[in-house]
């Protein structure tokens, strides 16, 4: 069963990166969606992006992994963005990577074979230079997100080039995600500050487990996207029922 993680703008429980959720949008998600903003450079290749112009790079980070699970296929990524100036001669590339004790070396890289346009649009139907190294996962090392803006052709300068995420609508502008064919859970809850930190009910008991439960449909507005997978939403609830205090 292929898996879809989703970007946020929630921190991680990792400094320096943002939130990306297994199975689910954030429960923060938004139809005004979030953006990164990175400058493009006269004659650049490959360009981390960034959170504002000029400002700290952007990535993302899983909570650890349910399982151990190998990847090797192809993934497929779904980004929207734009660019200030048909002239930036940019795309979009992306990278994932293996997150163990520290960020590992990255084991997918793909290149959007066109340059972005100035209008939001998904970036879909990567190319054919998209490699992947088989990389197997245990479980508690996390998923890695990392994108990029590319040349296609010349990179003009004094440009930007945004990308649009955290969106609550499937198919419309912000609704980026990566999708791996690999079957891939949630080792723990995904929300709240931290691994196992619940910030969106009323305390790690089994009564606020059961209570939720019973408020489910008044709360999947905001604490379950739309599109969450059934799977998600098991593990959450799970994961929500056996919340210990510290």
């Amino acid at each position: 069963m292929s898996t879809i993680i989703y970007l946020s703008k929630d921190p991680a429980d990792l400094a320096g990166y943002l939130k990306a959720y297994i199975g689910t949008r954030s429960p923060n998600a938004s139809t005004t969606v979030s953006t990164t903003i990175t400058n493009t450079t006269a004659s650049g290749t490959s360009i981390q992006q960034t959170l504002t112009a000029g400002g700290s790079v952007a990535k993302w980070i899983t909570v650890p992994i349910k399982a151990a699970v190998t990847v090797a296929a192809k993934p497929v990524f779904n980004i929207w963005g734009l660019t200030s100036n048909a002239s930036s001669n940019a795309g979009f590339e992306c990278k994932l990577a293996q997150y163990t004790t520290s960020e590992q070396a990255a084991f997918n890289d793909s290149l959007r074979g066109v340059a972005t346009a100035i209008a939001p649009a998904a970036r879909g139907a990567w190319d054919a230079t998209e490699t992947v190294t088989s990389t197997a996962f245990n479980a508690g090392d996390r998923i890695v997100i990392l994108p990029y803006i590319v040349n296609v052709g010349t990179m003009g300068g004094s440009q930007t080039v945004t990308m649009d995420y955290n969106g609550a609508t499937p198919g419309v502008d912000g609704d980026t995600y990566v999708i791996l064919n690999e079957t891939i859970l949630p080792g723990g809850s995904q929300f709240g500050g931290a691994v196992n930190v619940n910030a969106l009910i009323g305390g790690p008991t089994v009564v606020a487990y059961n209570d939720l439960i019973y408020e489910l449909n008044l709360l999947s507005t905001t604490l379950f996207s739309p599109d969450a997978t059934l799977s998600s939403v098991v593990n959450e609830l799970t994961y929500q029922r056996d919340l210990q205090t510290a």
